[in-house]
C-alpha cells in the first residue's frame, strides 16, 4: 500500500519555518541600525549645538574684554546685560541660520556666568563661563562724563545723526567714528547739566564798583575870627585886637595903606599898586576893588561874610597867606595871574572864578555847598582860565566843580598836585592838558560822589590814581591821551560817546549801571577787567582795545554787544555775561585767554576770521552761528550749550578741541567749504543734522568731511579707574 499524500506541503512549512526564523533574527539587527543612525545624527546636532554655545560664549567674552579695552561701558549690570542683548541680537547667520541665546547669571560682581546655549533642532547644549568685574570707579570729576554710557564716552554720543549718517565723521586715520546712541534721555541731559553748570559756575562775577576810594570832599576850615578877637570884661562884648586885627582902609586924602582896626565890612578902592603889608580881617564882608591895579596882600584875607576881588582886569592878584571866606568867594575878570603863594583858598559856600590868565595856589582849593538856581555855580566854577591852573595839593568842593570853558593853553600843563575831589559832580568843557595828582602819592586821586562829564577835547590827561564816581562817569569827548594810574569806578554808568584813539588804564573799569563804547575803539590798554553790573556795549569798530594782566576780562551782569567789527581784541581772562552775548559783525585779531560764559544766547552774526579762545563756550541757551562764514575760529577746550548749537554757514576753519555737546541739536546748515573742521568729539541731546547737499551725494562719502579726534574733557576732582574683568573655567552640558 502506498501512502503518497501525507508528504505534501512540507516544503512549504520549512520555508515558512525559515522566513520567520529570519525575521526574527533580523528585527533586532533592524533596529539597532537605526538606533546607531539616530545616534549618529542626535550626536552631530549635539556637537553643532555645543559649538553653536561656544561660539556665542567666545563672542560674549571678546566682546567684554573689548569693551573693557576701549571702555566702552563702565561693566555695571545694566552695561554688562547691554553687550549681552547686542550678542543675541545679532541675525541668524551661524550654523544654518542659528544663533546662539546668551544670557548673564549671577549677582555680585566677583560672581557672575555666562550663559551660552546653543540650539541644533530639538538638541541644545550650554557653556557657562565664570567671571568677576570691577567696574572701576568714576572719579568725581570730568572723567567721569568721558567713560562708555557718559555724555562724552564715544566718539559721536546722540539718539541720531541724520541725512549724511556718519559717514563724513572720520577719524584722523580716515576710519568712521563710533557712535554711541545707547544714553537715555534723562540721564544725558542730568549729566549734561550737572557738568555744565559745575563749569559754568566758575565764571568770574562782574566787579563791585563800590569797592571806591571812601575819600569825602574836605571839610571847610572856619573863619579863625578868634585869633583877631578878644572878650570885653566890662561890656561882655567881643571886641577886635587892636594892632593885632588888621582892617585895611586908606586914609583920606593918601594913597598909602595903613592897618587900622575894623569889626564892619571892609572896602578896599586900591588907588595904586603898593603891598599890604598885614591881614586883611572882618567880621563882616570883604570887597577889594582894583581899578586896574595889582594887589599884593603879604598876610592872610580873612571875612566872616563874603569876599569879592572886583580885579577889573588887573594883572596880577598875590596873597602870601590864606583867604578863607565864611561865605560866598568871587574872583572878577583880570588880564593876569590870581596867585595865593603859601596857603589855601576857601570858601563856606561858593566859589566862582571869572575870566583870568592863571590860577595858582600853593596849598589847596576848597568850597562847601550853597544850593543856587543855577546848579552848576553851587560848588566851584571856573568860566576861563586861559593859560594855566596849578593848585598843589587838593582842588575840592562839596557842592559841583564846573569848568565851562576852556581851561589852560597850548603846551601848558595844568596841575592839581594830589586830589580832586567833588560832593555833587565835576563837569569840563575842555582843556588842553591836566594832570591830577602825583606818583607814589597814595591820596592822588579824582573823586566826585555825583556825576563826571568830559564835555570837550583835551591833548593830555593824566590822573596818579583812581577815577572814581558815585553816579555817571561821560566822555563825551574823543579820548586821546589819557592816562588813568588805577581804576575807572563808577556807582552808576560809564560811557564813552567819542573815539579813543590812546586809553590807559591801569586798573579795571568798573560799573554798576552799563558801559557803553559808542564810538571807534582804536587804541586802549586796560590793565583789569572791563565790568558792569548792568550790560556792556560796543558800537562801533574795536580796533585796538587790550586788556593786560592774568585774568583780566569783560564780565556783565546782562548782555555783551559786540555791534561793529572786531580787528583787534586781546581778553586775557574771560568772556562773561548773566545775558546774552552776540558779535553782530566781523570778528578778526581777538583772543580770548580764558572762557566765553554766556547766560543766554551766544551770537555769531557775521565772519568769524580771526576768533581764538585759549578755554571754552558754555552757553545756557541756543548758539546762532554765522550767516556767513568761520574761516578761523579755534576753541581750546569744549564748546557747550544747553540749547541747541546752529551754524548757517560755512565752518571750514572751525576747530573745537574737545567736545562740541549740546542738550538740543546741532546742526550743520550749509557746505563747509574746502577743508574739514575738526573737534574732540561731537555730543547731541537730540540729533545732529548735517549739511544738506551732502545728502546721498557719493563724492563727499569718499573724503573727510568733518574730522572728529576724541579728546573729551579732563580734570576737576579725583580721576577715575579703568573697569577689570577676569575670567575662571568653562562648564559644559
Amino acid at each position: 500500500m502506498k501512502i503518497v499524500s501525507a508528504e505534501r506541503g512540507s516544503a512549504l512549512v520549512l520555508v515558512l519555518f525559515f522566513v520567520v526564523l529570519i525575521g526574527l533574527l533580523s528585527t533586532p539587527l533592524l533596529f539597532s541600525t537605526r538606533q546607531g543612525q539616530l545616534n549618529t545624527i542626535r550626536g552631530e546636532q549635539s556637537e553643532r549645538a555645543y559649538y553653536l554655545a561656544e561660539t556665542g560664549a567666545l563672542i560674549a567674552q571678546r566682546a567684554l574684554y573689548e569693551a573693557v579695552r576701549h571702555e566702552q561701558y563702565r561693566l555695571t549690570p545694566d552695561h554688562l546685560n547691554s553687550i549681552i542683548q547686542r550678542i543675541s541680537a545679532v541675525p541668524d547667520v551661524l550654523y544654518d541660520s542659528a544663533s546662539p541665546q546668551v544670557t548673564l547669571e549671577g549677582g555680585a560682581n566677583d560672581n557672575l556666568q555666562l550663559v551660552s546655549t546653543g540650539q541644533s533642532k530639538a538638541i541644545s547644549r550650554t557653556i557657562r563661563l565664570n567671571f568677576s568685574v570691577n567696574p572701576g570707579t568714576p572719579g568725581d570729576g570730568a572723567d567721569k562724563y568721558s567713560v562708555p554710557g557718559g555724555i562724552f564716552g564715544q566718539e559721536a554720543v546722540t539718539p541720531t545723526i541724520t541725512a549724511g549718517k556718519l559717514q563724513i565723521f572720520k577719524r584722523p586715520d580716515g576710519d568712521i567714528i563710533a557712535q554711541d546712541d545707547t544714553v537715555p534721555k534723562a540721564k544725558y541731559d542730568a549729566d549734561f547739566t550737572e557738568y555744565f553748570n559745575a563749569q559754568f559756575n566758575q565764571k568770574p562775577a562782574p566787579l563791585d564798583p563800590v569797592a571806591i576810594p571812601a575819600a569825602s570832599p574836605l571839610r571847610v576850615p572856619e573863619t579863625p575870627l578868634n585869633v583877631y578877637t578878644y572878650t570885653n570884661p566890662d561890656t561882655n562884648k567881643l571886641m577886635l585886637k587892636a594892632g593885632s586885627l588888621a582892617s585895611y582902609a586908606l586914609s583920606p586924602g593918601s594913597s598909602n595903606p595903613v592897618c587900622t582896626p575894623s569889626a564892619g565890612s571892609v572896602i578896599i578902592d586900591l588907588s595904586n599898586s603898593d603891598p599890604i603889608n598885614c591881614d586883611i580881617v572882618s567880621g563882616g564882608d570883604i570887597t577889594i576893588n582894583s581899578n586896574w591895579n595889582n594887589l599884593t596882600v603879604n598876610g592872610n584875607i580873612i571875612a566872616a561874610g563874603k569876599i569879592t576881588f572886583n580885579t577889573n582886569w588887573a594883572n596880577a592878584v598875590t596873597v602870601q597867606k590864606n583867604i578863607i571866606s565864611g561865605k560866598t568867594l568871587s574872583v572878577g575878570n583880570m588880564s593876569g595871574k590870581f596867585h595865593v603863594v603859601n596857603g589855601s583858598m576857601s570858601s563856606k559856600e561858593n566859589i566862582l572864578f571869572e575870566q583870568m590868565s592863571a590860577l595858582e595856589i600853593g596849598e589847596s582849593l576848597i568850597s562847601g555847598f550853597l544850593s543856587t538856581a543855577n546848579a552848576d555855580s553851587t560848588g566851584i566854577k571856573f568860566n576861563q582860565i586861559g593859560d594855566r591852573l596849578s593848585i598843589g595839593k587838593d582842588l575840592s568842593s562839596q557842592g559841583y566843580i564846573y569848568f565851562s570853558k576852556q581851561l589852560g593853553g597850548w603846551g601848558t600843563e595844568n596841575k592839581i598836585g594830589q586830589a580832586l575831589l567833588a560832593g555833587k559832580g565835576v563837569y569840563f568843557e575842555g582843556f588842553r592838558r591836566l594832570a591830577i595828582g602825583s606818583p607814589n602819592n597814595s591820596l592822588s586821586m579824582f573823586r566826585s560822589q555825583g556825576t563826571v562829564t568830559f564835555n570837550a577835547n583835551w591833548d593830555k590827561l593824566e590822573i596818579w590814581g583812581p577815577l572814581a564816581a558815585d553816579k555817571d562817569i561821560f566822555f563825551n569827548s574823543s579820548v586821546n591821551d589819557m592816562t588813568v594810574h588805577g581804576a575807572i569806578r563808577s556807582d552808576g554808568r560809564i560811557t564813552f560817546n567819542n573815539t579813543i584813539s590812546g586809553l590807559t588804564v591801569q586798573g579795571p573799569i568798573a560799573a554798576t549801571g552799563h558801559v557803553m563804547f559808542n564810538n571807534t575803539l582804536s587804541s586802549a590798554r586796560v590793565s583789569g577787567s572791563i565790568s558792569s553790573k548792568g550790560s556792556i556795549t560796543f558800537k562801533s569798530t574795536v580796533g585796538g582795545l587790550n586788556l593786560l594782566g592774568a585774568g583780566s576780562s569783560i564780565l556783565a551782569g546782562s548782555d555783551i554787544l559786540f555791534q561793529n567789527t572786531i580787528t583787534g581784541l586781546t581778553v586775557p581772562g574771560s568772556l562773561g555775561s548773566d545775558g546774552s552775548i552776540t558779535f553782530a559783525n566781523t570778528i578778526a585779531g581777538t583772543e580770548i585767554g580764558g572762557s566765553i560764559y554766556s547766560g543766554g544766547t551766544l551770537t555769531l552774526s557775521n565772519a568769524v576770521d580771526g576768533l581764538q579762545i585759549k578755554g571754552s563756550i558754555y552757553t545756557n541757551s541756543t548758539v546762532i552761528g554765522s550767516s556767513n562764514t568761520f574761516p578761523n575760529m579755534t576753541v581750546d577746550g569744549t564748546f557747550l550749550s544747553k540749547g541747541s548749537i546752529e551754524f548757517n554757514n560755512s565752518i571750514t576753519g572751525l576747530k573745537v578741541g574737545s567736545y562740541m555737546a549740546t542738550m538740543g541739536d546741532i546742526n550743520f546748515k550749509k557746505d563747509i567749504g574746502g577743508s574739514p573742521p575738526s573737534f574732540g568729539g561731537l555730543s547731541a541731546g537730540r540729533q545732529i543734522g548735517v549739511f544738506p547737499s551732502y545728502y546721498g551725494n557719493p563724492e563727499f562719502r569718499n573724503r573727510t568731511v568733518v574730522r572728529v579726534e576724541r579728546n573729551p574733557p579732563t580734570g576737576g576732582g579725583s580721576p577715575s579707574s579703568p573697569p577689570t574683568i577676569e575670567f575662571g573655567g568653562w562648564q559644559a552640558r
